[in-house]
């Protein structure tokens, strides 16, 4: 009888449990897949193209559904604690005299699907990981 009463608390705990643990998973796949992009893209340097290291993504990337965005090697000026990077001309100084850096971002997003639909209430189902990587 107490079973009868505790076993569908019991369930949805578990499928709960179940669904954070394929959200992690996820967002892990998202992580390594970026930094397998980035890797490349630092090997190759400036010349790497954004398709490339797209498709570099997207191959490691075990989520069909995700969505890979890398943006063309651009020149940033990196500062501050934290680090923040803008936008600048390859060919003018920052603000600390230095040349700016060659860089590319890669961003992948993947929407994560509960197999709760309470849990996709609690939680943001949107998981997205980014990444500036230093060319030159």
């Amino acid at each position: 009888m107490e079973f009868a009463l505790a076993a569908p608390a019991l369930i949805i705990v578990m499928a709960t449990i179940i669904d954070y643990s394929q959200m992690f998973l996820s967002r892990a796949q998202l992580v390594g897949s970026i930094a397998q992009g980035a890797e490349y893209a630092h090997l190759i340097g400036p010349t790497v193209t954004a398709a490339s290291v797209q498709t570099v993504v997207q191959r490691a990337l075990a989520l069909p559904a995700a969505n890979v965005q890398v943006e063309a090697p651009n020149c940033y000026c990196v500062a501050g604690t934290p680090a923040i990077a803008t936008s600048q001309s390859c060919n003018t100084p920052c603000t600390n005299q230095v040349l700016p850096g060659t860089y590319t971002r890669i961003t992948a997003t993947y929407t994560f699907v509960s197999y709760m639909p309470l849990s996709s209430l609690l939680v943001n189902p949107i998981l997205r990981e980014t990444s500036l990587v230093r060319l030159k």
